[in-house]
């Protein structure tokens, strides 16, 4: 015999507002990953997405993260951010993403950040916001030099 829940929906008589004192300032980098790509080869569901890279994938994130922006910034590209014109990247960018105008306050170029030799994830800096855009790889989405 199985149990019946019944559960009502209670309504907010009131919102709640959350007030950020006017000296907090965030100096770390959040990311947000709202708009990565619905192509299957840059998303989560690539197949060379595998353990070993989520692994190394959520180490990036921590580190990224746990630091000051600024000092992030000036970082060598092999553990830092590097910037490539958008030129130079090749694959399908959200239209939600831009449908949104949030790109006019991106910084210029697309910004990438390694995950050691499995591959390179790609995305668009707003203020202190990485927009995880594309997760590569297959090191297919431009040009590696070599």
């Amino acid at each position: 015999m199985t149990k019946r829940f019944s559960f009502k929906k209670e309504q907010a008589s009131h919102t709640t507002k959350i007030r950020i004192p006017s000296h907090f300032t965030p100096s770390k980098l959040t990311f947000n990953f709202s708009f990565l790509t619905h192509d299957k080869k840059y998303n989560f569901n690539n197949l060379g997405f595998n353990k070993n890279v989520k692994s190394v994938f959520l180490n990036a994130l921590l580190r990224l993260s746990s630091d000051d922006l600024v000092a992030v910034y000036g970082y060598p590209k092999e553990t830092g951010l590097e910037k490539i014109a958008e030129s130079e990247i090749h694959f399908s960018l959200s239209t939600e993403f831009i449908e949104s105008n949030r790109d006019k306050d991106c910084l210029d170029g697309f910004w990438v950040f390694r995950m050691n030799k499995k591959g390179r994830v790609i995305g668009k800096i707003q203020d202190k916001t990485f927009y995880i855009m594309c997760i590569d790889t297959s090191f297919s989405t431009y040009e590696h030099g070599g």
